[in-house]
């Protein structure tokens, strides 16, 4: 049984969302409130397992001081072009220190990161100071106007 809660409201079933959060290679958009209460949003590479997103962040990242401070975020993960489909909701994070390696590892990984290039050679020597980021959704939903936008673009 799926741990997500999709809103009646959603063009797609949880089996549906759950299908187009393990294939997309898109990243997650993160917003959390900073310190003064301005909201913030980052793109994250994400990996979504049983009814929940792993993200890693850097231990000096700012969005890892927000998250600590208070969990409450809201995501999407979405295309940013036409007919425009995806996922958003609301989540609360927690941080674990000790998955922070192997969700990095998996996450280069999962976005096509070739072991021997200066970007995966860059993150893994600083494997240490990774923390893993697990945002369980509250709720979720997804939009789908691919149907409606069918004949709406014009053709390049």
């Amino acid at each position: 049984m799926s741990r997500l809660s999709v809103r009646r409201s959603s063009a797609w079933s949880v089996e549906e969302v759950e299908r187009f959060l393990d294939l997309s290679v898109l990243p997650i958009r993160l917003g959390c409130l900073g310190a003064d209460g301005t909201p913030l949003v980052v793109s994250l590479w994400y990996l979504f397992e049983d009814g929940r997103f792993w993200c890693a962040l850097h231990e000096s990242a700012a969005v890892l001081r927000h998250l600590r401070r208070d969990g409450r975020c809201g995501f999407e993960v979405a295309g940013d072009g036409a007919p425009y489909q995806g996922v958003r909701g609301q989540a609360v994070a927690s941080i674990e220190r000790t998955r922070g390696a192997d969700v990095l590892d998996a996450l280069l990984a999962r976005y096509g990161v070739r072991d021997d290039s200066k970007l995966a050679r860059w993150l893994r020597s600083r494997r240490s100071e990774e923390y893993a980021v697990a945002l369980d959704p509250v709720w979720v939903t997804a939009w789908d106007y691919r149907e409606r936008m069918r004949d709406a673009r014009t053709s390049s």
